[in-house]
């Protein structure tokens, strides 16, 4: 029986974003999400110590790298996701507002290879991880999409799968509603309803976007924050991110300050 290949570690515990000079260059408008998610976590992780990290996230399941950017977040001080949505009866149609903590969605990765039965073949399948999310964006033909399916197929009734084999097409839905099953949160719904009419209504959030959303926000705020010290006091940026988060605060409340008398 085929081992699995050692999954990497996640290296030590990320910092608050917006806190270093790297986080300040990633760039929130990059077409390819798998590629910037892997940017963020790169950034957050100080690739400069250690390069091998850069290929690393690319290399992490996709539970385990939206839990990463769950914790960066976190750690950098957003606590909640404010969602909006309209109610989807006609005679209603009212906005409903929707906060959610974001702490609700911490969890342990479970990166263990999934089993599931089609038929007489009992399959074992690794997660997906950010090299597969990018050759998906890649696709261009169902061949494609089955030839992707199966490199996630480790054994086939506890066998390597043999030279030239493929994932049948009529798999796919299955093999999709068994990733889900275990990787509920890349595909998250949220059970809510209409505060005006009652009406129950099911969310769909890409957890996923709302967290980078989240993650842009602190570096926005960062790069306010070196404009106005920079401005005021003519200090670098790697001065200005060497000040303490109370530090910072402190002149920035003079800036306001003096700014109002």
């Amino acid at each position: 029986m085929q081992r699995p290949a050692p999954r990497p570690a996640a290296p030590a515990r990320p910092h608050a974003f917006g806190t270093a000079l790297g986080d300040l260059d990633v760039d929130f408008d990059a077409r390819e999400r798998p590629r910037l998610v892997s940017q963020v976590l790169a950034a957050a992780l100080d690739v400069r110590s250690d390069p091998g990290s850069a290929e690393a996230v690319d290399r992490w399941t996709l539970p385990r790298r939206l839990q990463a950017l769950l914790r960066l977040a976190l750690d950098s001080g957003e606590t909640r996701l404010e969602l909006r949505a309209r109610c989807g009866d006609e005679s209603c149609r009212s906005v409903i507002e929707v906060r959610v903590e974001l702490a609700a969605f911490e969890q342990e990765v479970d990166e263990r290879d999934i089993e599931t039965r089609i038929g007489a073949e009992t399959l074992t399948l690794r997660l997906p991880n950010g090299e597969d999310q990018l050759r998906w964006l890649e696709q261009e033909s169902p061949a494609d999409a089955l030839a992707l399916a199966t490199d996630l197929v480790r054994e086939v009734n506890g066998a390597t799968p043999a030279a030239g084999w493929r994932v049948p097409a009529e798999w796919l839905d299955r093999l999709a509603t068994r990733m889900e099953e275990r990787d509920r949160l890349t595909g998250l719904r949220l059970d809510t309803a209409c505060p005006d009419c009652s009406r129950a209504l099911m969310l769909e959030v890409d957890l996923e976007e709302q967290l980078l959303a989240l993650l842009a926000r602190c570096q926005r705020r960062a790069l306010d924050a070196i404009h106005r010290l920079a401005r005021a006091y003519h200090w670098s940026e790697e001065q200005i991110l060497a000040l303490s988060a109370a530090r910072r605060a402190y002149y920035l409340a003079r800036l306001d300050e003096d700014a109002s008398a």
